[in-house]
């Protein structure tokens, strides 16, 4: 059976240009208004290609850095900023799928 001809898209967050969608390998899409266009932290996606590995990262910058209980703390701290930076620029800006405002312009098609 083919759709209806009387079907379509619901002008929807998921569908507006001023979205950002985040997505994951193993996880659902998340969307985030991001109509102020403000500068956007890295979500540290995988897919998307965003993760960043502050171990890898660290040794990279010193590659005899001896990795210990000191080095994987640091690793940590490094992480949780960049996942805090994240979560204070995505939890006031996250919508539903089916969320939609009066700022609504449809997505363009790539």
């Amino acid at each position: 059976m083919s759709k209806p001809s009387s079907y379509c898209e619901q002008s929807s967050c998921p569908s507006c240009e001023h979205v950002f969608i985040l997505s994951e390998y193993d996880g659902p899409n998340n969307y985030y208004c991001h109509f102020d266009k403000s500068e956007r932290p890295k979500c540290m996606s995988v897919a998307m290609g965003e993760y960043q590995d502050p171990l890898m990262e660290m040794l990279r910058e010193n590659p005899d850095l001896e990795v210990n209980e000191e080095t994987m703390e640091e690793s940590h701290r490094r992480y949780m900023l960049v996942d805090d930076e994240w979560e204070s620029w995505a939890e006031p800006r996250e919508v539903s799928s089916w969320g939609c405002c009066g700022e609504y312009v449809k997505r363009k098609e790539s």
